[in-house]
């Protein structure tokens, strides 16, 4: 056996046994997106509403917050929301559109609270600014 053959089978094995030749540190990427929703309705202060993936499970929702925010969950409430009904503005007659239905999930929190918070507070509305100079001109 030539040298090279014996070298290609030790690492063969090497990775048949589970160990790596090369060591490397690895970064493991999450495959859900979470969206956190500011509720229509109101809810208590300890609630969290977010859109979550059709295919994750409340045990993935809970986990998913547990391990990468750090955040302790003490239930987790699912609900899926149906897609709105359109009219094809094409033939109005004949085809209606529907948008893709989406899944809520209403996560309560152990002894914390959450404020949806207000992105837009320190600008004022644009029509205010609008009013006031039609009004000085």
């Amino acid at each position: 056996m030539s040298a090279r053959f014996r070298k290609a089978v030790s690492v063969a094995e090497s990775f048949a046994r589970g160990k790596e030749l090369f060591p490397r540190q690895r970064i493991y990427l999450c495959n859900w997106f979470v969206k956190l929703v500011k509720p229509g309705k109101e809810i208590p202060s300890d609630q969290v509403q977010c859109h979550v993936p059709m295919k994750m499970t409340k045990f993935d929702v809970r986990n998913y917050f547990e391990k990468i925010y750090g955040v302790k969950v003490a239930a987790v409430h699912t609900r899926i929301q149906k897609g709105k009904l359109r009219r094809d503005k094409k033939q109005p007659t004949k085809l209606i559109k529907k948008s893709c239905d989406t899944k809520v999930a209403y996560l309560t929190l152990v002894n914390q609270t959450f404020e949806f918070p207000n992105l837009f507070g320190r600008y004022k509305p644009w029509r205010e600014d609008f009013t006031k100079e039609i009004d000085d001109f």
